[in-house]
C-alpha cells in the first residue's frame, strides 16, 4: 500500500513528540519481525538497505557519533515518542539528534532520542533508529535492539538488513590460555565464512595490509599475522587477558573474542544469520555460548 507523500513529508519534518506521533499514527504501518535473539540489527544492515532500497552508500551510518547533525536539541518536554520504538508520556529531559542524507522525499535518516528524568528518581534511556525511505514507501529499523520489529510502510524487501551482531560469554571444554590457543579459535570459526581463515595458524607474522578497527586497551605485547589483505591480530593486555580480532573481512563484518585466564571468555560478531549459525553451531563442538 502507497502512502500519500505529504503524510511521508509531515512525518519525516516532525521535530517535538506531539508532531510525531500524530504523523506517525496517520501512517499505514505494519511490523516485521527481524532477527532472532539474542541478535541485533545493527547500523550496518541498515546501511544495506539504503542501497538496495535507493541506490544510495550510506556507510556514513556506521560513524553516527560524527559529523554535524542536521537537526539536534536538548529541552523540557512533556512526552517523548519516536515512532514504534520509543514512548515516555510523561515530563521529562529529551535529547533529539538527527543526521540525514536526504533529497526531498528519499533518503536516510539516522535518529538519536533519549530521555532523562526530572521527578528526581534515578531513570532514563534512549534509543537509535534508522529511518529509509523512498517517496512513497519508508522502514524504521531499531539500532542494537534484540529480537526487533521493523516498521515497514509500503512494500519492502528486508532482507538486505541481515547483517546481525551477538555479543556474549563463551565457554571453551579445553584449552590454554595463550597465543596458539586464539590462533587455533580464529582458525576453526573464522573458516565457517570464509574458508581461507583456515590456514591462518601457519601465516608469518607481520603488518595488516589495512589499519585493523579494533581498540587494543593497554596492550602489553600483539602480533598480527597477515595473509595478503587478510590478517589476525592478538595481544595481551595489561589484566592478562588475550584479545583476539580478524581483519580482511567482507564489509561490516566483524569477529573478535577475549580470553579469561579461567574458563569464562567473550565473543563478539557481526555476520549474515546464517553465518552466525555455522560458527554458533562449530562453537558448540568447543564449548557453549551463554
Amino acid at each position: 500500500m502507497a502512502v500519500d507523500p505529504q503524510l511521508l513529508e509531515r512525518w519525516l519534518d516532525a521535530r517535538d513528540h506531539v508532531a510525531i506521533r500524530t504523523a506517525w499514527n496517520a501512517l499505514p504501518v505494519a511490523r516485521q519481525p527481524v532477527g532472532t535473539p539474542p541478535r541485533k540489527l545493527t547500523l550496518h544492515g541498515a546501511a544495506q538497505l539504503a542501497d538496495a532500497m535507493l541506490g544510495m552508500r550510506a556507510d556514513w551510518l556506521v560513524a553516527r557519533k560524527s559529523g554535524t547533525p542536521t537537526f539536534t536539541v536538548n529541552r523540557i518536554s512533556e512526552g517523548s515518542f519516536l515512532d514504534h520504538v520509543w514512548n515516555v508520556n510523561e515530563p521529562n529531559d529529551e535529547t533529539l539528534t538527527i543526521h540525514q542524507q536526504r533529497d526531498g522525499l528519499r533518503g536516510v535518516q539516522l535518529i538519536m532520542i533519549s530521555s532523562g528524568t526530572i521527578t528526581g528518581r534515578p531513570e532514563g534511556g534512549g534509543v537509535n533508529a534508522v529511518r529509509v525511505f523512498d517517496r512513497d514507501r519508508a522502514a524504521v529499523v531499531p539500532i542494537d535492539a534484540w529480537g526487533a520489529e521493523v516498521a515497514t510502510i509500503g512494500d519492502i524487501d528486508l532482507s538486505p538488513l541481515d547483517l546481525l551482531e551477538v555479543s556474549r560469554p563463551f565457554t571453551l571444554h579445553a584449552g590454554d590460555h595463550d597465543v596458539p590457543t586464539a590462533r587455533a579459535l580464529v582458525a576453526q570459526l573464522v573458516a565457517e565464512v570464509d574458508a581461507h581463515y583456515d590456514t591462518s595458524t601457519l601465516w608469518a607474522e607481520g603488518e595488516p595490509a589495512r589499519p585493523a578497527d579494533w581498540y587494543l586497551p593497554d596492550m602489553t605485547s600483539h602480533q598480527t599475522f597477515v595473509d595478503g589483505s587478510r590478517a589476525v591480530s592478538i595481544g595481551y593486555d595489561r589484566s592478562g587477558r588475550i584479545h583476539a580480532h580478524v581483519d580482511g573481512l567482507p564489509w561490516g563484518q566483524r569477529f573478535l573474542f577475549q580470553l579469561e585466564a579461567g574458563r569464562y571468555h567473550y565473543l563478539a560478531m557481526r555476520f549474515p544469520s546464517a553465518e552466525l549459525d555455522r560458527i554458533e553451531a562449530r562453537l558448540a563442538a568447543l564449548g557453549s555460548l551463554q
